[in-house]
């Protein structure tokens, strides 16, 4: 393991490789590329907040701030806030959020050459453009309570024992991953609503399975057969 990455201080006796995984030094420009795709084929972006929605005979009523939109289809994608606007057409989900806490730390060279997990404080340690993030942890804590800023200094110190030559914190955040039970997402057509499709509940994979699901989403709306088993995601499973 020192080999590997020799700027871990000596505060761990074991360690896993895991080889052939992958990651991104650049998650939010990835994402914007994305964006622009999107836009660029003709997709249109409102920044609003979802007021109602009202399921119409074939098509679906969604009421915004200003204005009310119709459409031949919705999917619902919202993250941790999608089971809010479930509740408008009827349906609930026990969908709770995993919130996890992001530390950047300042630096101006490479300390590290690979993502690290810390098993024992239950954060990773990567470097990205920006610097190195580290970030983790689990707290079962709903949308509406604070930030607990324990635990963002429990991953500064900790970060900062397993990788001594960490510079000044540069920025920390907060993120709600939406959560369900068994730990798997709901994807598929909602029972109540037939022009209606759930995508969401990825808990700490949303990103990683944003072009997955995206592409089953496409298969539900188009009524082809989809790529993979999607049975065990089914919205019907929590009633």
């Amino acid at each position: 393991m020192h080999d590997l990455e020799p700027n871990l201080a000596p505060v761990y006796y074991s360690g896993q490789l895991f080889v052939g995984s992958r990651h991104t030094t650049n998650p939010l420009a990835i994402s914007k590329k994305i964006f622009d795709i999107f836009l660029s084929n003709g997709g249109k972006y409102i920044k609003e907040n979802v007021k109602n929605v009202l399921q119409k005979e074939n098509c679906v009523e969604v009421f915004l701030e200003n204005k009310q939109v119709e459409f031949d289809e919705m999917i619902l994608c919202a993250g941790a806030w999608s089971n809010n606007i479930a509740n408008m057409v009827g349906e609930n989900f026990p969908l709770d959020t995993e919130r996890g806490y992001h530390v950047l730390f300042e630096t101006e060279q490479q300390l590290i050459n690979r993502p690290i997990a810390w098993s024992e404080s239950g954060f990773y340690l990567i470097q990205i453009d920006d610097g190195v993030r580290a970030a983790g942890t689990v707290e079962i804590a709903g949308l509406t309570k604070p930030p607990n800023k324990k635990r963002t200094q429990m991953i500064e110190n900790q970060s900062r024992k397993l990788l001594p030559q960490l510079g000044k914190v540069k920025s920390t955040w907060m993120g709600r991953r939406p959560t369900l039970p068994d730990a798997k997402p709901i994807i598929g057509r909602s029972i109540n609503n037939k022009n209606i499709f759930y995508a969401f509940g990825h808990q700490h994979i949303g990103w990683t399975l944003a072009a997955v699901t995206g592409k089953v989403i496409d298969s539900l709306v188009k009524e082809s057969t989809t790529n993979i088993d999607i049975s065990s995601f089914h919205p019907s499973r929590f009633r």
